[in-house]
């Protein structure tokens, strides 16, 4: 019931159903092992690609890891943010302290529309959760021989 009300779904044994195929089917698809402590479920972390083998934590050497932070849940923006808020916050977290997020290029490297990584950055400085700085540089194929650049940076909990 405790993952039922992390997710904010109803406390009903409906939901505690759900959770657990839920779990059944991860383990199914070697992400976690799961063991039967008392009555309860113990779950162990696997590596993503499937294989079995245990998870390791990134040393942070590695680029392509990020972490969510507590408050994403405790202050509630897992239900607060539409889906391409969630996204983008998820793209910036995984970027430098500082970052450009061009439309057209970052919905090729992240599978998303332009339109939805727009929506996502608009829903996250509304919400004060991201800044823009802007910058002027040459571009000598660029119509006026300059394009502008938007500098992203997280804030809240989410600053680093």
């Amino acid at each position: 019931m405790a993952w039922a009300r992390a997710l904010g779904m109803a406390e009903t044994a409906s939901s505690e159903a759900t959770i657990s195929k839920n779990w059944t089917w991860l383990e199914e698809k070697g992400l976690v092992k799961t063991e039967r402590y008392k009555r309860l479920r113990q779950v162990f972390l696997l590596t993503e690609d499937g294989s079995g083998n245990p998870y390791v934590r990134p040393d942070g050497r590695h680029r392509g890891f990020f972490h969510l932070p507590f408050d994403y849940f405790s202050d509630r923006w897992h239900k607060k943010l539409k889906t391409p808020g969630k996204a983008v916050l998820l793209i910036a977290l995984s970027r430098d302290v500082e970052f450009i997020l061009p439309a057209e290029h970052a919905s090729e490297w992240y599978q998303l529309s332009p339109d939805t990584i727009q929506r996502g950055l608009d829903e996250l400085r509304k919400k004060e959760l991201l800044t823009v700085r802007t910058s002027i540089r040459k571009a000598p194929a660029a119509r006026f021989g300059i394009t502008q650049d938007y500098h992203y940076r997280l804030q809240g909990p989410f600053a680093r």
